[in-house]
């Protein structure tokens, strides 16, 4: 921060508190399903101070003679900031399910959200869902779901001092599903869902560092799972997500977005040995992820593909209340990024201990 012509250097503290409650019930009716109730509240607050570099100073200096001439460069003073905001987040919620007709299963639910700010300007939005399952003679359940979800703005992406923004609306997301899940003998199964997600106004950084709202992002692809519990004790479950994702904004250029993996592999299996010891390993591969350039006109890249090796021992006892454990992430060392120039732990290794009462 010494260098008065670097514009944008900080020094800031900063510092969130988030307070709320959270209450559900759920009642059995006579058609074969339940009636749910949701209400959540929340209050975040949040403090900020120190000094950013921004602002512009008049220009000093002058011209040199015998022809050479010389204009000095801009300089940028320190501007204190000290913020202290609050916001109120408030959700509420019912959901119905039922199953009138045999094999049929029917769920629909309503959501209403609210966001109110220390200034006393207030917002509100609503969610809702709607799905249904249908289970074949042949061991097959066909299921589809739609819904609409909304994301309320948090107190960091409203009032960052080094990038947040009070004008940000609500994320909101148009959400459809359908697929099949198929059992097989061995105690087997494997599933296959299509999704589609339309998302408006998504809430992410711009690339100055700034949170916004993107006016309209589209999700769509395949996921393929197939889980096995041919041998007691013995779980093995692989997955493969396929996700294209764009910009139909078009406001930047962008074909598709940025830090979203195109291929998505992964295995894990979990094995009790007995005598309260168990183990678990994870596999995870992710390929084809992209990233844009800050300034225009956009360059795109794309970031190295990566494996990640995960595992945990776990031994347990009074009757499951009590257990201690022993992991590691990414046992490899793996080099890898999710973002640009971000690189990602290596080796991590970690012990703990958990108590139920």
């Amino acid at each position: 921060m010494s260098n008065n012509r670097v514009n944008g250097t900080f020094d800031l503290n900063s510092s969130t508190r988030i307070a709320g409650g959270h209450t559900q019930t759920s009642y059995d009716h006579g058609w074969g399903g339940q009636l749910t109730i949701m209400g959540d509240a929340r209050e975040e607050s949040w403090e900020q101070q120190g000094v950013i570099r921004d602002v512009r100073l008049s220009a000093g200096g002058g011209g040199g003679g015998g022809g050479g001439g010389g204009g000095a460069s801009q300089r940028f003073g320190l501007r204190d900031v000290h913020e202290n905001r609050s916001i109120g987040v408030v959700s509420t919620a019912a959901e119905l399910t039922f199953s009138t007709i045999e094999n049929l299963g029917i769920a629909m639910g309503y959501g209403h959200h609210w966001l109110f700010r220390d200034d006393n300007s207030s917002a509100d939005d609503s969610s809702f869902i709607a799905g249904a399952h249908y289970d074949l003679p042949t061991d097959t359940r066909l299921r589809a779901s739609a819904s609409r979800k909304i994301r309320v703005p948090s107190i960091r992406q409203l009032y960052d001092g080094n990038g947040g923004d009070p004008n940000l609306r609500f994320e909101t997301s148009y959400n459809y599903e359908a697929g099949i899940m198929q059992q097989l003998p061995g105690r087997t199964q494997i599933g296959v869902t299509g999704f589609l997600n339309d998302v408006e106004n998504f809430i992410e950084r711009d690339n100055d560092g700034f949170f916004r709202n993107f006016a309209k992002y589209e999700f769509q692809g395949v996921e393929i799972i197939g889980e096995s519990r041919f041998i007691d004790d013995l779980l093995l479950r692989t997955s493969y997500t396929y996700l294209h994702s764009r910009d139909r904004s078009d406001s930047e250029g962008r074909d598709e977005l940025q830090y979203r993996p195109k291929h998505k592999l992964a295995f894990e299996t979990d094995y009790q040995f007995g005598y309260g010891f168990s183990g678990y390993l994870n596999v995870m591969h992710v390929a084809d992820e992209y990233y844009y350039s800050r300034n225009l006109p956009l360059q795109k890249a794309r970031l190295e593909a990566y494996t990640l090796l995960n595992m945990k021992l776990n031994y347990s006892f009074f009757n499951d209340q009590a257990a201690i454990y022993v992991g590691a992430d990414n046992i490899l060392d793996e080099d890898y990024q999710e973002s640009y120039a971000l690189p990602q732990a290596g080796r991590f290794v970690y012990t703990g201990a958990r108590l139920s009462f």
